[in-house]
């Protein structure tokens, strides 16, 4: 089993870069784990729809049909608690899929075929949050979850 985190990138901030790293390896103790940018052109917002097009090409083309998908996405069902996401990471984990695919779509959210593709659709937060702050967010949110699932003390209740 291995997980994955796909996220759409249009640039890079040295500080995101140097957070994800961090939690990256983190996250790696406990699981073959890897981070990877799909890149994505940066398009005006007349052409938003041209824009999950082209990221939904993208992201076809990396997601297979034996992953266990969950989509980082602004409808999804926000979690009660960091406790109830990681019931939700050992249920992929436990799906007899070949890989846990995490998703953070783009700025202008994922196409019925992405969300097809998907068992779960998560809200990291009821608060809108740009591609940076999601993308250490939910980095910090799978090291919590190990973290809880292995009773490591890091979460506090």
């Amino acid at each position: 089993m291995k997980m994955v985190l796909y996220y759409l990138q249009t640039k890079q901030e040295p500080w995101v870069e140097e957070a994800a790293r961090q939690l990256e390896k983190k996250i790696a103790r406990f699981i073959p784990f890897e981070v990877i940018a799909l890149k994505s052109k940066s398009h005006s917002r007349a052409a938003a729809a041209e824009k999950k097009l082209a990221e939904e090409k993208k992201l076809l083309e990396v997601l297979n049909d034996g992953d266990f998908v969950i989509l980082f996405d602004e409808k999804g069902k926000l979690s009660k608690g960091s406790k109830e996401f990681a019931q939700q990471v050992q249920k992929a984990l436990e799906s007899g899929k070949q890989r846990v695919v995490f998703v953070i779509g783009g700025p202008y959210g994922f196409t019925d075929a992405i969300r097809k593709k998907s068992r779960v659709m998560l809200s990291l937060s009821p608060l809108t949050m740009n591609h940076f702050v999601a993308k250490v967010a939910s980095l910090e949110q799978l090291y919590r979850a190990f973290t809880i699932l292995k009773n490591i003390p890091y979460h506090n209740d």
